[in-house]
């Protein structure tokens, strides 16, 4: 995103652009007359105050907000290694990145309040001990399927409310942050706008969609991609039973593309390919790879 100034409304940002004109723009001004003063006969008449040759322009525009949350927040991750710390998770920031709250985050990048808490829920980030944390695909789908096994044990039909409370007594012990469990849940449940509720309702074909571009996201080399036939089961490992005859590439709201024939990955790991310049559901191939120039992109499109 160009580094433009920005104005935030409460739920929309605007960029900030100087037009220049090479007409003169006057600023004028409409005296105050006294109708009960002799001068109230007076032709109408405006003064001149001051003029410009230049304006500013508000533009609507659609900040990557994801994008600009992952850059400002610290990462979540389930332990990988022996460098844990005492929540039992290891947390990577870029150097020199100091750890914020959910607040100082918001305050830190320039898009709306409602933009970021969109963002916010979208990527089941949450704030412990002070700090926002954005979790990591991985980390999220170990919460999914944590949230499943506990649900399982306890006979809950995900199809219908689940009590949450019941659910975080049985996974208290797990290593989850509550907050994150909750984040969670928040995110694939129906009509709470993200807000966490003690007997929400999860939005089966959401929660199918979410779990395949998770999943997609967590090879196991990330640079290699999925057989077709390993991921569709990695997927289905990830669902309530009923839930599986559901699931369909076409449910997948991550940008993806197939490599070759009977493989798929999803394209921010794909070498070569720019994320931005693609788009989802694609195969790749010489008219869709990123060595194209947008110069040539659009002179094809104009024609």
């Amino acid at each position: 995103m160009p580094h433009h100034a920005v104005l935030c409304t409460e739920s929309q940002t605007f960029e900030i652009r100087q037009v220049q004109s090479s007409n003169s723009l006057f600023l004028v001004e409409s005296p105050q007359v006294d109708l009960n003063s002799e001068f109230k006969d007076t032709p109408p008449n405006v003064s001149i105050i001051g003029s410009s040759r230049a304006t500013l322009e508000l533009l609507p525009t659609a900040p990557p907000s994801n994008v600009l949350l992952r850059s400002a927040t610290t990462t979540w991750e389930r332990a990988v290694s022996d460098r844990e710390d005492q929540s039992g998770v290891l947390s990577s920031s870029p150097p020199g990145f100091d750890k914020r709250s959910k607040s100082e985050t918001f305050e830190s990048i320039p898009i709306s309040r409602g933009e970021f808490d969109q963002a916010w829920s979208e990527c089941g980030a949450f704030e412990e001990e002070g700090v926002a944390y954005l979790p990591s695909a991985e980390a999220l789908l170990g919460t999914w399927k944590a949230v499943l096994s506990t649900a399982i044990t306890q006979g809950v039909d995900l199809d219908s409310r689940i009590g949450v409370e019941e659910l975080w007594a049985d996974m208290s012990d797990d290593g989850y942050p509550r907050a994150l469990v909750d984040a969670v849940i928040a995110r694939l449940s129906v009509a709470t706008n993200g807000k966490p509720n003690s007997s929400p309702s999860i939005d089966k074909m959401m929660c199918i969609a979410w779990v395949g571009g998770l999943v997609l996201q967590t090879p196991k080399v990330q640079t290699e991609p999925w057989s077709i036939s390993g991921f569709l089961e990695k997927w289905r490992d990830s669902l309530p039973e009923p839930w599986t005859s559901q699931i369909s590439l076409d449910l997948l709201k991550v940008p993806w593309a197939q490599p070759k024939k009977d493989y798929i990955q999803y394209l921010e790991y794909l070498p070569g390919i720019a994320l931005t310049d693609q788009r989802p559901n694609v195969t790749v191939n010489k008219s869709t790879s990123s060595s194209r120039k947008w110069h040539d992109r659009f002179r094809t499109a104009g024609k």
